[in-house]
């Protein structure tokens, strides 16, 4: 709850205001740094003057976030500007971070289990998104939920920002994929596999016969693809090799008598 006040407190802040100094002034009885003007003093270390303690806060406790941030958004987006452009690529990373990138280790020094901390996947499954939302809310960094859960940093950036406008304990929906709906249904793929396994010679085509009602508008080939890719079940008749057409006979007849 605290931690949560601060952060709604530093992004009120933004952007902020500093000033800079380094002459003590005396302002009463106290020795402080600030600038003085004809109509007064700014105190640096002052909150009602300047936002130097709340800047000075952030980059204490979020220095690994504007470090990833910087590496993983910004960077990269000006070296893809710089590919379009033609420019070459810039160098991609420090001799410290291909270092540690080569180690499998995390800017802290500690290792992190998987070597494919920098390389994964983007997109979360519901458990997935509630582990890694449990391990950022025990204080863990990016660098280690993303290893932890086999995903990019940069999904895991994005459950965060997707997080922050959902009531606390609430997992982010998965968004609507695009294309067009499933034609079959958990229960039609329940009887195909039901026909399939009772015989397993049954081809797409008469399961689409047997079944108007459910497979009327789902064509041969769709029906191929569900038992073969989604429901593992190859087929079980042997392909017929195409026959010789007439056409076929006599060009092989013609290249015969050459």
């Amino acid at each position: 709850m605290e931690r949560s006040r601060r952060v709604r407190q530093l992004k009120e802040a933004v952007p902020f205001a500093v000033v800079g100094s380094t002459t003590v002034l005396d302002v009463g009885g106290k020795k402080v740094r600030g600038r003085q003007y004809p109509w007064g003093v700014i105190e640096v270390e002052n909150p009602s003057h300047c936002d130097f303690i709340k800047l000075r806060c952030l980059l204490g406790t979020h220095m690994q976030d504007l470090t990833e941030v910087t590496q993983d958004v910004h960077y990269e987006n000006y070296r893809s500007e710089r590919l379009a452009k033609g420019a070459g690529a810039p160098m991609t990373t420090s001799s410290t971070n291909i270092m540690m990138a080569n180690n499998n280790m995390q800017p802290n020094g500690n290792a992190l289990p998987s070597s494919k901390f920098i390389m994964g996947r983007n997109k979360l499954s519901n458990e997935e998104k509630t582990r890694a939302l449990t391990l950022l809310k025990e204080g863990a960094s990016v660098i280690r939920v993303a290893a932890e859960v086999n995903v990019t940093r940069m999904a895991i950036y994005n459950l965060k920002k997707a997080v922050e406008s959902l009531p606390p304990g609430t997992v982010p929906p998965r968004k609507p994929g695009s294309g067009a709906p499933k034609k079959t249904s958990p229960r039609t793929d329940k009887i195909m596999r039901r026909e399939v396994l009772n015989d397993p010679a049954i081809t797409a085509a008469e399961l689409k016969k047997n079944h108007p009602a459910l497979l009327g508008n789902v064509s041969v080939r769709t029906i191929q693809h569900r038992l073969q890719i989604s429901l593992k079940l190859p087929t079980r008749r042997a392909a017929k090799k195409p026959l010789l057409t007439e056409a076929m006979k006599k060009k092989w007849l013609s290249f015969c008598k050459r």
